[in-house]
C-alpha cells in the first residue's frame, strides 16, 4: 500500500501583515481540523478512525482503493485552498496602515475582550511649565522625576572671610566637599532621582522635603526639620516670564539649592560673594539663605514693572476707542492672577520664618530677613492694584462697546423711523385700483400726482428729523463723532 502524505493544519494559509488576519486563519483552520476532522473527513479521518476505524461511508482508510484515497487529497487540498483564497481576501479588504486601524486589529484575538490601548497623545506645553503628579496611594519615598527633567548639573561654592570657590565638582566632591565656613551646592535639573536621594543622604535633607523638590508647581512655603529650614519659591524669569521652581534647604554651614531649569536668578549673589561685597563672606549660612531669597523675590519687580506698563498702553487704547484690546487685557489680567497665586504664598512664608523661632537664623540677620518680607509685601500690593486696575480697564472696555453698540442702534433705529411712514406712503399709492370708482384715489389720474407724492415723503422725513432734533437724540451722536 502506498503511504499518501498527510496535509498539515494551515498549511494553505497566506501569510499577510496583519496580526489579526494570521490568528483568525490558524484558529480557523484548527477549529475545522478537530471539529469536523478536517475537509476529507467524509471520507474517514483519523479522529473517527479512532472511534471505529470507519469513516461516514463505514470504510476504512485501509480499505480505501488508491484511486479513492487521491480524490480524497486532492478535495481536502481544493477545501483548504478556497479557504486560504476567502481569508486573503478578507485580509486585503482589511489592509490599511498601522495607525489608521483599530486598536482591536492590533491586538491578538485571545486579548481582543481588554480595553484596547490608545495610542500616544500629543504633549501640551503647559503654561507654567512641567508639573509632576504623585500616584494615588505612593508613599512619600516613591519619586518621579518630572517630565523632560534634565540631568542634574552640579556648581559648588565654598567661601569664608579669606577664601572663595566656585566649580562645578565631581559627585564625590559634592556629597563630600571640604571643610569651609559656607558650603553651597546649587543643582540644576532634577532628572536623576537615585543622584538626588544620595546628595539628601549626604546633607540630611528629609524624606518628605525632596518629594516637594522633585513635585513641581507647588506652594511657596517655609518648613523647619530640626536644625534645617527648607523654603520652596517660585521664580519669574524678566526676559521671558516663563515661572520655575527654587527649592533651598539651609543647615548648620551649608545651603543646598534645587532649581528644575537653569536662570538668572542666582547670578547677582555670585557676583557679590565673589566681590566679599558687604556681609557676603563674613556671615554664615542664614546670611546665604536670605541674599537667595532676597534675590528671587528682587527680580519680581522687573516683572511687574512691564505688566504695569502694558497695564498703562491698553488703558490708554481702551480710551482711544480701539477694539483690539479684548485679548491682550484678558492675557494680562491671567498673568497677574498667576503673579498673585505666587507672591502671597510668598509672603506668608516670609512672615512664617519671622514670627517662629528658627534656630538657623541669628538676631543679626533678622533686620534682613524682614526687609525681605517687606519687598514680599510690597509687591502683593503692586500686584493686588495692577489687578485690580486690570479688572476695572476690562470693565470699562465692555461698558464703552456697549455704548458704541448703543449708538450704533440708535442711528439704525432713526433710519428706520423715518422710512417707516416713507414706505406707508408708497405703499398706498403704489396699489392699483380702477379709477372709475369715485370711492378710489382719484389722484392716480391727476398730472401732479407723482410730484404730490415725492414731496409728502420729503415733508415727513424733515418733520421727523427735525423732532429728533429737537429731542436731542441726534446731537449725542454729533458729538461723539466730533
Amino acid at each position: 500500500m502506498s503511504h499518501v502524505p498527510e496535509i498539515k493544519e494551515g498549511s494553505g494559509t497566506t501569510e499577510t501583515p496583519e496580526t489579526e488576519t494570521e490568528t483568525e486563519t490558524e484558529t480557523e483552520t484548527e477549529t475545522d481540523t478537530d471539529v469536523t476532522g478536517g475537509p476529507g473527513a467524509a471520507e474517514g479521518s483519523p479522529a473517527e478512525k479512532g472511534k471505529g476505524g470507519k469513516g461516514k461511508g463505514g470504510k476504512s482508510r485501509a480499505d480505501k482503493s488508491p484511486d479513492e484515497k487521491a480524490k480524497a487529497t486532492d478535495e481536502q487540498a481544493k477545501a483548504t485552498d478556497e479557504k486560504a483564497k476567502a481569508t486573503g481576501e478578507k485580509a486585503k479588504a482589511d489592509k490599511r496602515p498601522a495607525d489608521k486601524r483599530p486598536a482591536e486589529a492590533l491586538m491578538p484575538i485571545e486579548s481582543s475582550t481588554d480595553v484596547p490601548r490608545k495610542g500616544p497623545k500629543s504633549k501640551k506645553k503647559s503654561r507654567n511649565g512641567p508639573k509632576t503628579r504623585m500616584r494615588v496611594g505612593a508613599s512619600p519615598t516613591d519619586l518621579v522625576a518630572p517630565p523632560e527633567a534634565e540631568i542634574p548639573t552640579f556648581c559648588l561654592t565654598t567661601y569664608g572671610p579669606d577664601h572663595y570657590r566656585s566649580w562645578a565638582p565631581t559627585e564625590a566632591e559634592a556629597l563630600s566637599p571640604p571643610p569651609c565656613a559656607v558650603r553651597w551646592l546649587d543643582i540644576v535639573g532634577l532628572g536623576d532621582i537615585d543622584q538626588l536621594r544620595r546628595v539628601a543622604e549626604a546633607y540630611g535633607l528629609h524624606p518628605l522635603a525632596l518629594e516637594d523638590v522633585v513635585n513641581l508647581d507647588q506652594r511657596p512655603k517655609a518648613e523647619s526639620f530640626g536644625e534645617c529650614v527648607f523654603l520652596v519659591l517660585d521664580p519669574v524669569d524678566p526676559a521671558t516670564g516663563e515661572r520655575g521652581q527654587i527649592s533651598i534647604f539651609a543647615g548648620p554651614g551649608f545651603v543646598v539649592t534645587f532649581q528644575d531649569r537653569a536662570g538668572p536668578w542666582f547670578a547677582p549673589v555670585r557676583t557679590r560673594i565673589e566681590q566679599g561685597r558687604g556681609r557676603s563672606r563674613s556671615a554664615g549660612a542664614d546670611y546665604l539663605a536670605y541674599t537667595l531669597v532676597d534675590a528671587v523675590v528682587d527680580h519680581y519687580f522687573p516683572v511687574l514693572e512691564a505688566l504695569g506698563d502694558q497695564l498703562d498702553a491698553l488703558e490708554e487704547a481702551v480710551h482711544l476707542g480701539q477694539s483690539n484690546v479684548l485679548s491682550p487685557l484678558a492675557g494680562l489680567r491671567y498673568r497677574l492672577r498667576q503673579l498673585r497665586l505666587t507672591l502671597w504664598p510668598t509672603r506668608d512664608a516670609l512672615a512664617w520664618l519671622l514670627r517662629h523661632d528658627v534656630p538657623l537664623f541669628l538676631p543679626e540677620t533678622i533686620p534682613y530677613l524682614r526687609d525681605a518680607h517687606d519687598h514680599a509685601m510690597r509687591l502683593a500690593d503692586m500686584v493686588d492694584v495692577q489687578r485690580d486696575a486690570a479688572n476695572n480697564l476690562f470693565e470699562v472696555h465692555l461698558a464703552l462697546s456697549g455704548q458704541k453698540l448703543n449708538e450704533i442702534m440708535k442711528i439704525l433705529t432713526v433710519l428706520s423711523t423715518i422710512f417707516l411712514p416713507l414706505s406707508f406712503i408708497a405703499g398706498v399709492y403704489g396699489m392699483n385700483f380702477e379709477r372709475q370708482s369715485p370711492w378710489n384715489m382719484p389722484e392716480l389720474g391727476w398730472w401732479m400726482g407723482y410730484p404730490f407724492a415725492l414731496g409728502l415723503m420729503a415733508l415727513t422725513a424733515g418733520g421727523l428729523l427735525w423732532f429728533f432734533k429737537r429731542k436731542g437724540w441726534l446731537r449725542a451722536e454729533l458729538e461723539i463723532e466730533k
